[in-house]
């Protein structure tokens, strides 16, 4: 239900709930709609989204090329989104979109990596481990968790990279970090291999939970292989391949193969603003809508709307209080 402003404008202006676009405003068609490619009013080389499926170490049916996470080359798969020029700048946005991936894991050894890219430190029997005893200790994963990252990580410690440290021979203590898991399962078991699916956080390290799964059991465990198979709405079945997207730049139809910089914009709410408001906007003036929430009722989802103008482009992010109706301008993406 479109809500009516408390300011004043020369068009209607209107806040809509999550996940619902507006169709029109004063009768005028506003193209929103969820999923799409381009909004009016926003080239494609303004900025936008393409997912791209990669592979390292291995293959599996996608093309090899040369990535990197955390410094470090590792054997994994997966949807990879790249933010194309001005879709740059909604990048910090998307970071805490949550993400799934399925890890094949070994038990009954350890790395000093954590996967199967490092030297071996300790084996054991797994033997005696049952898939009901790996059900449960994963269930303990659940929810908000206390993770230590593994030396060869990029995080710093004294303003050095653990990794760097690692590779000097230097172990040193790190601290615990909060992370969330949605929901963790056994999907597949093949002692002493098995597969997880997980859906976690931003800065979970997978690595470090097949580590800790391994500890739990008392016979050691190290990464195998990763595949991200979900990263925010992109999954790896609507990703492409490098030779998949150079094909569709020979041929130019490669436009249709990009989403709007909103698409990872989504589940937040959506404001249009009329000329004045647009005005209003740009000059960094906050506008006030009736408020959306009870007072006393919590707030879910983000705190953030997507605002457009009247004609559907992306315009800037804004900070919509429920409870008071104030939006303010975060920043504006074009002017």
């Amino acid at each position: 239900m479109a809500l009516e402003p408390d300011c004043c404008s020369t068009q209607r202006e209107a806040v809509w709930p999550l996940r619902a676009a507006p169709s029109s405003v004063d009768g005028r068609p506003v193209s929103v709609q969820s999923p799409a490619r381009n909004r009016p009013g926003t080239p494609v080389s303004d900025g936008g989204l393409v997912g791209f499926s990669y592979s390292l170490g291995f293959t599996n049916g996608v093309v090899s090329v040369v990535a990197k996470d955390n410094n470090q080359l590792i054997a994994a798969i997966g949807v990879l989104p790249v933010f194309i020029n001005h879709a740059t700048r909604v990048v910090e946005y998307f970071m805490s979109a949550p993400k799934i991936y399925c890890a094949r894991i070994v038990l009954g050894a350890t790395t000093d990596t954590y996967d199967s890219e490092g030297q071996f430190l300790t084996t054991a029997d797994p033997s005696g481990i049952s898939r009901e005893q790996v059900e449960e200790v994963l269930r303990g994963f659940r929810g908000d968790i206390d993770q230590i990252p593994p030396m060869h990580s990029a995080l710093k410690h004294q303003g050095q990279r653990l990794y760097e440290l690692a590779r000097a021979g230097l172990e040193v203590e790190r601290k615990p970090r909060r992370v969330k898991i949605h929901d963790i399962e056994l999907v597949q078991w093949e002692p002493p291999a098995l597969v997880i699916q997980v859906q976690c956080g931003k800065g979970t390290y997978m690595r470090s939970i097949a580590h800790d799964l391994g500890r739990a059991l008392g016979c050691g465990a190290y990464q195998d292989r990763l595949v991200r198979v979900q990263d925010g709405p992109f999954s790896i079945e609507d990703g492409l391949t490098i030779e998949e997207l150079e094909l569709a730049c020979q041929q130019d139809y490669w436009k249709g193969l990009v989403y709007p910089m909103d698409e990872v914009l989504l589940d937040w709410q959506a404001v249009v603003l009329g000329q004045a408001g647009q005005r209003a906007f740009l000059q960094g003036q906050a506008l006030t809508f009736k408020p959306v929430r009870k007072p006393g009722k919590a707030q879910k989802g983000s705190p953030f709307c997507r605002v457009y103008t009247g004609a559907g482009d992306l315009l800037a992010v804004a900070r919509l209080d429920p409870y008071t109706g104030l939006c303010q301008p975060q920043k504006v993406l074009y002017s």
